[in-house]
């Protein structure tokens, strides 16, 4: 799979608007679904797990289609950089500014550090980027 981030799209294989049908085509049958229990949704949504390829898409059960795509993949890239791996600080110098792009950093809670590309969130474990969420 090509692990080229494409911003508001999702990758070059995975996108946001796709159908499960198309989902299951791409990757073959998921190693686990997860039922999403938030409220701050207003659809029914599910996460599933494609494990070796370290893609999960968020369908919304309703339309059965991609609302989102999560990935933890060490191969990510933005604009042929990699996006994992770095502290925030390497984060920010390497992609702010760079092909118009912005980063913005904000402290959750819940997640702790968490950097904005547009739709895009970048999670750090261990003060190093290791997952993103697209979701618009």
């Amino acid at each position: 799979m090509n692990y080229e981030l494409i911003l508001n799209v999702g990758f070059a294989e995975a996108k946001i608007g796709m159908t499960i049908e198309d989902v299951e085509k791409l990757f073959g049958k998921p190693n686990e679904i997860e039922k999403v229990e938030d409220d701050f949704y207003e659809d029914d949504r599910e996460i599933y797990y494609f494990n070796d390829l370290h893609v999960f898409p968020i369908i919304e059960t309703k339309n059965k289609t991609v609302v989102g795509i999560m990935c933890d993949h060490p191969d990510v890239t933005l604009n042929g950089q990699k996006l994992f791996g770095w502290d925030i600080d390497e984060f920010v110098h390497l992609f702010h500014g760079k092909d118009g792009i912005e980063v913005e950093t904000e402290e959750d809670d819940a997640e702790g550090i968490v950097c904005y590309i547009q739709d895009c969130e970048i999670f750090f474990e261990d003060e190093k980027s290791t997952m993103l969420m697209i979701q618009p």
